[in-house]
């Protein structure tokens, strides 16, 4: 069996209710601990050379690959499109088409070990479109615009605000 580069997500959407072409999100208060958690497997677009697979899109429910229904390139979060010294274990939200989302690694927890979920907010500003990093002794400190890209890593759970002109949603 060939080794692939992978990463799981367990996501359940915490608000989100799409009705027919237009979405309108309601909000909605769940136990998400009661609900069943939802898994896609994302391949690294660098490693892999296939951006439908390492993006997913949380509107729709569906990866980037999926023809029904059709993402037309929209993503909520990709995964290995970025390398930083050769390590392509990164995930990143969009930094353009109105995007203001925003990502943050709430560390090594288990489903169940979520009580209260951060508050993540939305940048006021739509993304520039640029990102830019800063090293010291060649090791990345920062990332600008900040909350769009964390280091992807086993048994870590991340918080997603996905927010543009279509969508607007906390997972």
């Amino acid at each position: 069996m060939a080794k692939y580069s992978y990463v799981r997500f367990i996501v359940t959407l915490l608000i989100a209710n799409v009705l027919s072409t237009v979405c309108v999100i309601n909000a909605q208060q769940l136990d998400h601990r009661k609900s069943a958690p939802q898994t896609v497997t994302l391949l690294s677009q660098i490693k892999h050379n296939d951006f439908a697979k390492a993006n997913f899109n949380f509107g729709l429910g569906v990866r980037g690959d999926s023809q029904t229904p059709p993402t037309r390139n929209y993503y909520d979060l990709r995964y290995g499109g970025v390398s930083l010294d050769g390590d392509n274990d990164w995930i990143e939200v969009p930094i353009s088409g109105g995007s203001r989302s925003q990502i943050k690694d709430l560390g090594e927890l288990g489903w169940a070990d979520v009580y209260d979920i951060p508050i993540l907010f939305a940048t006021p500003m739509p993304h520039s479109g640029g990102m830019s990093m800063s090293y010291d002794s060649g090791k990345l400190v920062k990332v600008s615009p900040e909350h769009v890209l964390v280091k992807a890593i086993p048994g870590h759970m991340y918080l997603l605000h996905a927010k543009d002109n279509r969508t607007d949603l906390y997972v």
